[in-house]
């Protein structure tokens, strides 16, 4: 149990710190890569003031291309980097680099960036002459995306690194914490199981006494006045009461304790045949409607008593929480690598929303509470027991290798499935 709680654990928090890391590296590569854009637009943005004051130096702009030798002002211009001159109709009058732009000017966005066919950040600057006029001409600079990209690229390999590692790191981390803050919880409920088996096991001796002397009381009450009759009574119940709650409670500290059971082939068809015909009378008293349906020779390994516990409870909770006249179905199958045991009924069913808590120990549903509103003729229907039947239940068949299901439509009834492994290794 409690390996599947550390498990959880870990689980969210690695669940937590993916989300927080996944947040961090977007962060951080949007940050890095919009810093990388902004710094390339401020080198082509000083690269076109240089080429604008070429221009305004220059005596026409067809003198520009020839007295080019790749220097700006004393600043060398970068490889792979394109400046072109237009006039102020936006058309082209000089160009130094590859021809990779289309000759027109597009004079709406000063800063451009063009993904397709090639990767390129554009800066148009208009040109001032000395006479005060502008937009006269337009200096135009573009220059590759590759290194910038390349560069990006490299952070995005060093990013999903680092988060692979520090996920690891933290989930190796996480773990032992987890197992170190788990470990006092884990002791204390140890203690608590030797307890309740202890304890379990010492009311047993004391509650058989008072049970047989009650039912001495009763059997022999002659003399007896009727208010006696009735405490010894009470008596005799709540002895029975006791008897069976601490009886559940020593068997799910065993099961809960992994408590080695003696493990043998099970003719599991037999034994549901024989439950049968235990409470047949009960069944024939309430004027139920019983059906069966079992597979021949249906076989499982495990300890007869513990699997025979788990569906008398099962039949239990059918027979009572069915009305006179109800239908029961049990049945028993094999499907590919599995058996599957069902008990079906036809009576006051499960709230949507109790069906996950039902195996749960001393729960029971407040069958007032989900019957106020209705004129069901189950909304009188009582709850008896401990809440310990379905959990019982439950450990047997994990103890076993299976698991229990439960299906369940309130005022239609509930159908319990139990399935067990073909193969089932001794626990």
């Amino acid at each position: 149990m409690f390996s599947k709680i550390r498990l959880q654990l870990i689980t969210y928090y690695l669940i937590v710190l993916a989300i927080i890391l996944t947040i961090f590296t977007i962060a951080i590569r949007l940050t890095f890569s919009r810093s990388l854009h902004d710094r390339l637009v401020r080198e082509l943005t000083a690269l076109a003031q240089l080429a604008a004051e070429e221009l305004q130096e220059e005596d026409g702009l067809e003198e520009i291309e020839a007295s080019y030798n790749g220097v700006l002002k004393g600043v060398t211009v970068p490889k792979q980097t394109t400046i072109q001159w237009f006039d102020g109709d936006g058309k082209l009058l000089a160009q130094i680099g590859d021809d990779r732009l289309k000759p027109t000017l597009d004079r709406k966005d000063p800063i451009q960036t063009i993904l397709f066919p090639e990767s390129l950040k554009i800066v148009v600057f208009p040109v001032a002459f000395s006479d005060g006029g502008e937009g006269e001409a337009y200096v135009r600079i573009a220059r590759d995306l590759d290194d910038l990209e390349e560069t990006v690229e490299n952070l995005d390999w060093g990013l999903g690194i680092g988060f692979i590692i520090a996920l690891g790191l933290s989930g190796a981390g996480g773990l032992w914490l987890t197992r170190k803050s788990m470990k006092p919880i884990e002791e204390s409920y140890q203690r608590l199981q030797q307890f309740t088996a202890d304890a379990s096991h010492e009311l047993r001796s004391p509650l058989m006494a008072i049970k047989t002397n009650a039912a001495v009381a009763l059997k022999y009450s002659r003399g007896m006045r009727e208010g006696d009759f009735e405490k010894f009574s009470a008596i005799a119940s709540a002895s029975n009461q006791l008897t069976r709650l601490t009886e559940n409670l020593l068997m799910l500290a065993r099961l809960d304790r992994n408590i080695r059971s003696q493990r043998e082939a099970i003719n599991l068809t037999e034994l549901l045949q024989n439950l049968l015909d235990l409470y047949q009378s009960r069944i024939t008293e309430k004027k139920l409607n019983l059906r069966e349906n079992f597979a021949k020779n249906l076989e499982v390994i495990g300890d007869e008593t513990q699997l025979f516990r788990l569906f008398v409870n099962l039949l239990e909770n059918a027979i009572r929480y069915t009305p006179e006249n109800g239908k029961i179905l049990i049945s028993a199958k094999q499907e590919t690598e599995k058996i599957l045991v069902s008990v079906k009924d036809t009576g006051i069913g499960i709230a949507p929303e109790d069906c996950d808590r039902i195996f749960d120990r001393f729960w029971q549903a407040d069958l007032a509470r989900s019957y106020r509103n209705s004129s069901s003729q189950f909304s009188s229907a009582r709850i008896a027991g401990a809440g310990l039947g379905l959990a019982i239940a439950r450990e047997i068949a994990r103890a076993h290798g299976g698991d229990i299901s439960v299906f369940s439509v309130l005022e239609q009834g509930s159908c319990f499935t139990v399935s067990f492994p073909l193969v089932t290794l001794s626990i």
